[in-house]
């Protein structure tokens, strides 16, 4: 499977591909600055214990620049897993897809657009709202700032041991593109009819801890399943991430 990356991505940031046998796992990264670059721990355990084929594509703004994430929409971001996933799907002969926060919500949106087609679908931290004074804050930011600078970068780079690459500024616009795509998420969830894993972090400082009941109530599947670990919404990074990942690999193998 050929990935094609942008020109100007930043090294490390490029989406990826592990070509197994004739299953397949679809890694997305979230939307708070980082990039495919999250997922590749993740990636490649599941590739070590399964021998599946695991391909993240890096999302539209994402591991270039800052000003090109600005300009991103949530249809660019749609549109791009929806072709990926087509993509690998014609690669595999069963499919399931994992995601990470925002990239859990484009997870739970491809299994609501190809009901059928998914295998099995994994939401790690998928918001449902999102709290925090910050985001209570940004129309008054977006009066005077068009970018924020992350305050946890350093905190980031240490715990995912240098692994981390993404943006140190994020534009303020991205918060009304997270409550665009919770909102397309949460009227899609009833759509869902796969087998489905639903994991959250219990310190969220992002996504409320409802938000895993609240998807898990929405869903069709008869399949479905949730499971919570101590950690913070950095969850896979944390010191449960083993945990985590192998509750992921578990899931996926008994399908």
């Amino acid at each position: 499977m050929k990935i094609i990356n942008p020109i100007n991505v930043m090294p490390g940031a490029e989406g990826f591909f592990l070509e197994g046998k004739d299953h397949g796992v679809m890694l997305i990264h979230g939307g708070g600055g980082g990039t495919t670059a999250d997922m590749r721990e993740l990636g490649k355990y599941i590739f070590e214990k399964t021998g599946y084929s695991v391909f993240a594509p890096l999302l539209p703004g994402y591991g270039t620049t800052k000003e090109e994430l600005a300009a991103t929409q949530v249809d660019d971001w749609l549109n791009a897993v929806r072709e990926g996933f087509l993509q690998f799907k014609a690669e595999v002969q069963k499919i399931f897809v994992v995601g990470h926060s925002m990239g859990a919500g484009l997870a739970l949106y491809l299994a609501s657009e190809f009901p059928q087609e998914l295998n099995g679908v994994v939401s790690i931290c998928a918001p449902t709202k999102l709290k925090g004074l910050l985001v209570k804050l940004v129309p008054f930011f977006k009066l005077f700032l068009k970018y924020r600078k992350q305050n946890d970068l350093e905190e980031l780079k240490r715990i995912s041991n240098g692994v981390w690459v993404g943006y140190e500024d994020i534009p303020l616009n991205i918060v009304a593109k997270f409550k665009k795509l919770m909102h397309i998420m949460k009227s899609r969830l009833p759509q869902i009819i796969a087998p489905i894993l639903i994991i959250q972090a219990e310190q969220d400082e992002f996504v409320p801890t409802y938000s895993s009941s609240q998807i898990y109530e929405s869903v069709s599947s008869t399949d479905k399943s949730i499971k919570s670990f101590d950690s913070d919404h950095a969850i896979i990074f944390a010191k449960i991430k083993t945990d985590l990942f192998a509750c992921v690999v578990d899931f996926i193998k008994k399908l």
